[in-house]
């Protein structure tokens, strides 16, 4: 090993020489922007949506002469630039492997996109076989080099090796692995013996100004990529000079940058640190190496992590204390945590699911309707420059794509940093299940499918796990922190199927073929408070999805602002103390309504206002007159409620349509507290669909209809949350609706509850025909055994 004396020099040129290059991304001086909306859709669970994304926008960004564009900006002074130092080796090697990864896992990928990118990765490196070259300007030789794009010259080369087989390709890597093993091993090998060993002494004499390192402690802070692609080369040839590169660079890695306390020391630019980080786990992975990897499980449970957010942000970096991160980075994080979990601790397929939902996916740039016209694009391309740039990823807050703590680079998504984002998305897909010769593992609950396996996630579907296996065999699922074990309910159709629950895994040991295993269990919310540059910043989580954090300020936010836009006035503010009193004093049960329909009501506080054509009916138990019926032309209740739950309220009641109308209304309300447009906190509907709860407070949430049998009593309870609604029909729930905007708290103008109709509604009132009993409503979300007991006979319960 090369015996160089150490010097703190680390890699300061790499950030200098990238915030140089974007400087004109800084903000406009007085830019505008009032037009810029306060959220921005995105994408938080589609990982293939992602990866099509992503490989669009890398097919769609190389220029005439087909050389990748570096620079992009997409929000101010909208454009696409050329780099003399990234532009080829560093964007075209990563671009590059980033689209045969894509491809290798299913995403369509247009052969002549692949056919150019690997015209500039090979011409990199046809003067030289150790630093991939870049032209000074496009169509000029490829004649300027730079220590800083090694490792992504070779991610290129080692992407042609591994995905089609490229010999040119082998070749050059062969060559550039063995020159990088003599500079690591020979004491005299610096850039001046590096030139005439590959006739660059011939050429242009600004060569001699090229950022050879020259210390072990230059290697070891920014060889991370390099490191990455010896070990990877090793594992696809067994190659013996970039096996000899791999452990030369993480030995130095090692002694000079990863102490065993996992502390970072010497780092500005994050990149270097988290890159390294996971090059060293693949390597350990690769060759079993305890030792690496328990360095960099140091790095990912302490350095990293006191760096990063929650939802897996990171900054660019440290030195500038602002909210601009850079998506290599989380996905770099994200690459880490695979390797752990891969290595033997599987809780970190967590890390990896939360990352991925919580930043990685949604600060992807999907939504190009807030981008403006580009003034200076060339006219280069068919497509329209926002649509152009669709998928690519930049240097965004963990809270939206616009930094509002020393906000520099705001607006940039560049093209080297796009490949990043979409070879961790990829491995996230790769891993997502796992399997041996008699079982399959599901790792993270993602929508995921190939031949031998469908899986459905919860949190976009009906609120449960859907797996289909295609051969019987083992099923193994893997159960996050946050799942209490006996909340589990595991069915194949409507039969429950045996499981057993082991160090949080669920294991079905004769799960059956093409048929459906659902399992369901409580999502709990939570919420995290940090500190984000001395300011506190919240999220809050369901799972692992992350659905409501802090704007900060910030425009095009990826999430709902967990507060209110606007702070209360005196006078809600007094409302809602009210509210809160009141609910005080009706105890624990919170029963604040209770009509059984064949009286007044008993435990009430509210007071019937109006019974107007309503008829008693025998009620669900068979009691004549337990019951009120309505026409559905005329007949109605209305009940007045001092106030209405300002946080979360349970509606329960028995219901049954009357089997004689002839066709069921377009929407009759059983229950209905309309106020206006946009205020109904609560509403129970029948239509021809069948029974279905909904929720106006700002916008319209609703769940799907339920079909309803006209021959017997069906009992019905609608929950209803800050963050979801959900509808259970006779003790099982049947829909859940998440509340993407959710009101903080229930904000309502609504003091009449309307039975049998809507009291608000003209001209025709909405009748509801049919009849109802024992209709409920409680201050507070009841719990699902609360719900079955009362969806239950009489004696079912002791």
């Amino acid at each position: 090993m090369n015996r160089r004396a150490s010097k703190a020099v680390g890699a300061w040129w790499l950030a200098a020489a990238l915030i140089v290059s974007v400087a004109s991304a800084w903000p406009a001086a007085g830019a505008d922007e009032s037009a810029w909306p306060a959220r921005v859709a995105v994408n938080d669970h589609d990982l293939r949506r992602a990866l099509s994304a992503a490989v669009h926008a890398i097919s769609h960004t190389l220029d005439p002469t087909g050389l990748p564009y570096f620079e992009c900006h997409a929000l101010e002074r909208p454009r696409l630039a050329f780099n003399p130092q990234f532009s080829a080796a560093n964007v075209a090697g990563r671009s590059l492997y980033a689209l045969l990864r894509a491809r290798a896992v299913g995403i369509e990928v247009d052969p002549a996109f692949v056919a150019q990118y690997r015209q500039v990765v090979l011409e990199s490196y046809r003067l030289t076989r150790a630093m991939p070259g870049n032209p000074e300007t496009p169509g000029a030789p490829y004649n300027r080099y730079h220590w800083s794009n090694t490792g992504a010259g070779l991610r290129g080369l080692v992407g042609l090796v591994e995905f089609e087989n490229d010999d040119t390709a082998r070749r050059y890597a062969d060559e550039a692995f063995h020159l990088l093993r003599m500079h690591l091993a020979e004491e005299d090998f610096n850039w001046r013996r590096y030139a005439r060993l590959t006739q660059l002494d011939q050429l242009d004499p600004k060569f001699d100004a090229a950022r050879w390192p020259e210390t072990e402690e230059t290697v070891a802070r920014s060889g991370g990529f390099i490191l990455w692609a010896a070990a990877e080369y090793h594992r696809l040839t067994g190659s013996a000079d970039a096996l000899a590169v791999a452990r030369g660079i993480a030995d130095l890695h090692v002694r000079h940058a990863a102490p065993a306390d996992g502390r970072l020391a010497g780092y500005d630019h994050v990149f270097e640190p988290a890159a390294e980080m996971n090059a060293l786990a693949r390597l350990a992975l690769i060759t079993r190496d305890i030792h690496y990897m328990r360095r960099a499980r140091a790095r990912y449970d302490v350095g990293v992590r006191a760096i990063r957010s929650a939802n897996g942000w990171m900054p660019e970096n440290l030195a500038f204390r602002a909210d601009v991160g850079e998506i290599n980075n989380t996905a770099e994080l994200i690459e880490t945590a695979l390797s752990l979990a891969r290595w033997g601790w599987p809780q970190y397929y967590q890390d990896t699911e939360r990352f991925t939902r919580g930043h990685l996916l949604p600060a992807q740039l999907l939504d190009v309707s807030v981008i403006p016209a580009a003034a200076d694009e060339p006219p280069d391309s068919e497509l329209p420059f926002a649509e152009r740039i669709r998928g690519v990823w930049g240097f965004p807050a963990p809270y939206g794509h616009v930094a509002t703590r020393n906000s520099y680079l705001r607006g940039a998504f560049h093209l080297d940093i796009v490949s990043g984002g979409a070879v961790g998305v990829a491995e996230v897909w790769k891993h997502c299940v796992e399997r041996t010769t008699d079982s399959q593992t599901v790792n993270m609950w993602f929508d995921y499918e190939d031949e031998l396996i469908r899986v459905r996630e919860p949190y976009a579907h009906d609120g449960s796990l859907s797996i289909v296996m295609r051969a019987p065999g083992t099923l193994r699922v893997r159960l996050p922190h946050w799942l209490d074990p006996g909340s589990l309910r595991v069915t194949v159709g409507d039969e429950p199927i045996a499981f057993e629950v082991a160090e949080r895994m669920l294991v079905i040991r004769s799960a059956p073929a093409e048929r459906e295993i659902r399992v369901d269990c409580a999502i709990p919310y939570r919420a995290e408070r940090e500190t984000l540059n001395d300011r506190s910043f919240d999220l809050l989580w369901h799972g692992d999805r992350l659905v409501a954090t802090s704007s900060m300020g910030a425009p095009l936010r990826f999430f709902p602002e967990l507060s209110t836009d606007a702070p209360p006035t005196d006078a809600r503010r007094e409302r809602l103390e009210a509210t809160r009193n009141w609910l005080e004093t009706l105890g624990a049960e919170r029963l604040f309504l209770h009509l059984p329909l064949d009286a007044e009501g008993s435990g009430s506080v509210g007071q019937l206002l109006e019974s107007h054509g309503v008829q008693p009916a025998p009620d669900r138990l068979g009691n004549a007159g337990g019951a009120a019926c309505f026409d559905g032309v005329q007949s109605r209740m209305r009940v007045a409620l001092p106030y209405f739950p300002e946080r979360e309220f349970t509606l329960s009641l028995w219901v049954k349509p009357d089997p004689q109308q002839p066709e069921p209304p377009r929407e009759g309300r059983i229950v209905s507290a309309w106020a206006e447009v946009l205020d109904d906190p609560v509403r129970v509907s029948f239509s021809r669909d069948g029974l279905s709860a909904g929720v106006e407070n700002g916008r319209i949430w609703r769940t799907d209809a339920f079909p309803l049998s006209a021959d017997r009593w069906t009992h019905a309870a609608i929950v209803r949350t800050d963050y979801d609604l959900r509808l259970f029909i006779d003790g099982a729930l049947v829909d859940s609706v998440r509340i993407h905007h959710p009101p903080d708290p229930i904000h309502t103008r609504a003091q009449d509850l309307g039975i049998g109709w809507n009291p608000n509604h003209a001209p025709d009132g909405e009748f509801f025909r049919g009849a109802v009993d024992d209709l409920r409503i409680y201050g507070r979300a009841l719990g699902e055994d609360e719900i079955r007991r009362l969806a239950a006979p009489p004696d079912a319960f002791p």
